[in-house]
């Protein structure tokens, strides 16, 4: 899109004063641009952090910018969890090693509805009961756009 909207040029400013089309057409563009600049923003920022790595610099200062490198957050591991609780296990209770290795809870029941589809082709009373305890819902409309063939000249 070569014309960026410009008030100087009594062209709309705000987002209602456009038509869909055009409405479409920025967004389009303007997310094409968005994902380019992430992109190159995350290189340059990665290219100076390996660069102040590089040099083991620990302070930036340059004529516009000031920074520091700190230190990642520690996070405390076991090699061989097994082995350290075979090694542990002798000297303390089982209690109390049970409380150092905690399992992760158990995720929420999930429905695999494929499973479900499968059941209710069985009919009787199991299809009566998925029949009347599963329902579908439908999500948020969103909006997706596709861009027109250009007319062929």
């Amino acid at each position: 899109m070569n014309d960026t909207p410009n008030a100087d040029q009594g062209q709309p400013t705000t987002a209602d004063e456009f038509d869909d089309d055009t409405l479409a057409e920025l967004w389009h563009e303007w997310t094409k641009e968005a994902e380019r600049l992430g992109k190159l923003a995350r290189g340059a920022f990665l290219e100076l952090q390996t660069r102040m790595s590089d040099r083991k610099a620990s302070k930036l200062d340059t004529p516009h910018w000031r920074g520091t490198m700190k230190p990642g957050a520690i996070h405390h591991t076991v090699d061989d969890p097994e082995c350290f609780c075979r090694l542990l296990l002798p000297h303390i209770g089982t209690d109390e090693l049970d409380a150092a290795f905690v399992q992760p809870p158990a995720p929420p029941m999930h429905v695999d509805h494929r499973v479900l589809n499968e059941l209710e082709k069985r009919g009787g009373i199991i299809a009566k009961i998925i029949g009347e305890e599963r329902r579908s819902v439908r999500g948020e409309e969103v909006l997706v756009l596709t861009r027109k063939e250009e007319a062929k000249e």
